[in-house]
């Protein structure tokens, strides 16, 4: 065997080699402390303003009927022998003009919630009083008296437009007035209603 030959040079390298298989996922590392809190913002800027909304109707009023009656009687009424409508010849105030001083009955203008009142005075002490306000046909309240000089009641009602609201004095009684206007009746309208 002969003697080794002297070291040749270095080759040129060989090609590059193909990508590695990825290594196994390393740990989930420690959670970083919170970041300091940002500046705030600038304002933005006006909006758009919106289109005017069109003007809604009108709505109706509705007007409150004005309707009130005062009225008293200047002579006084002997004992009667049977139911007699009290005539009022004297009217303080007719608003509406629904009593009528020759039936001596007031009818409601308007439907709708209505008071009444009435006072009568004893004539003698022979005779008591006893008068009762009505609905048309209907007896609503009375007042009556044998002991004092004067009887009053007052009541208030639902009535219909067209309704007659009288007073009445029952047979067998009497009663007192002169210009001083002790026996009277009064009413007016609370409210209408028109539904």
């Amino acid at each position: 065997m002969g003697e080794q030959g002297m070291k040749g040079s270095t080759g040129k390298p060989g090609p590059k080699g193909g990508k590695g298989d990825a290594g196994p996922a390393g740990q989930i590392g420690v959670k970083g402390e919170q970041g300091t809190k940002g500046d705030m913002g600038s304002t933005g800027g006006q909006g758009v303003q919106g289109q005017k909304a069109e003007k809604g109707q009108r709505g109706q009023v509705q007007h409150q009927p004005r309707v009130a009656f005062s009225v008293g009687r200047t002579s006084p009424i002997d004992r009667v022998s049977s139911n007699m409508v009290v005539i009022y010849d004297k009217v303080h105030s007719n608003i509406g003009n629904g009593y009528n001083t020759d039936s001596g009955k007031f009818t409601c203008p308007v439907r709708g919630s209505y008071i009444f009142m009435t006072t009568a005075l004893r004539q003698t002490s022979s005779y008591s009083v006893h008068v009762c306000v009505m609905k048309n046909t209907l007896q609503l309240t009375c007042a009556y008296e044998t002991s004092g000089r004067a009887a009053s009641n007052s009541v208030i009602i639902d009535a219909e437009q067209g309704d007659e609201i009288w007073v009445r004095l029952l047979s067998g009684h009497a009663l007192h007035s002169n210009n001083r206007d002790y026996t009277t009746f009064t009413g007016y309208l609370l409210f209408s209603n028109t539904d």
